[in-house]
């Protein structure tokens, strides 16, 4: 797989998972309103969260400067 391999891939994976979840949070209600498609809707806020939270600490776990490096950009 590509330059980065397969822990950069399931790193990005982590991050990009925990951007979604707190986006979804964020935008809670607005979906709500307009139906549209939320993790926070389909799983619940706490368990999203939990999601977020996990797939952070393993992109962090896996390749520590990928996700600050995607807060940053």
């Amino acid at each position: 797989m590509g330059a980065g391999g397969w822990a950069l891939a399931a790193a990005a994976l982590g991050t990009v998972l925990a951007v979604q979840v707190a986006d979804d949070l964020d935008d809670l209600d607005d979906d709500a309103r307009t139906g549209a498609a939320n993790l926070a809707r389909r799983f619940g806020a706490v368990e999203a969260a939990g999601m977020g939270l996990v797939g952070l600490l393993a992109a962090c776990w896996i390749e520590p400067r990928l996700p600050l490096q995607a807060s940053l950009a």
